[in-house]
């Protein structure tokens, strides 16, 4: 695993990186980088309401520019706030996407640490753990 931050806008990074990020199950997408990704991918909300998606689920999105995003459902309603535990199990599941599909390259904001208030001097360390045995690349996106 190759675990590096970066300072640039996640929307930068080259099209062979897959995305990940955090939203709710009724994917109302409306707040933080959600709603970049919905403005991005306005017909995205709608695919994953269609993938019936639950807590702790990775649904894949292959947007029309052949980027791969994975929306990580770490709550059910968008005004909520995520469980720690919701959140890792969603990451958990990206894990096992990113293998399945054989993606090497991700690149994901703060996950969880904006609007979600999730501590990021927590799930750091929990992701490069969790990644420590595989050959994933993870870039994390900080803005300036």
């Amino acid at each position: 695993m190759n675990y590096h931050e970066e300072t640039q806008d996640l929307f930068d990074s080259a099209p062979d990186y897959a995305f990940a990020h955090c939203i709710a199950a009724d994917a109302g997408m409306g707040a933080g980088i959600a709603l970049t990704f919905r403005r991005y991918y306005p017909e995205m909300p709608g695919a994953v309401l269609n993938a019936e998606p639950a807590i702790g689920d990775a649904i894949r999105y292959v947007g029309p520019d052949d980027r791969v995003i994975y929306n990580l459902i770490t709550k059910g309603e968008s005004a909520q706030l995520p469980e720690r535990s919701d959140f890792e199990a969603a990451l958990r599941t990206l894990k096992e996407a990113l293998i399945a599909h054989q993606e090497k390259k991700l690149a994901i904001p703060l996950i969880g640490a904006g609007i979600d208030r999730l501590d990021w001097r927590e799930s750091a360390p929990f992701i490069q753990e969790l990644f420590a045995d595989t050959d994933i690349e993870i870039m994390v996106c900080r803005l300036k």
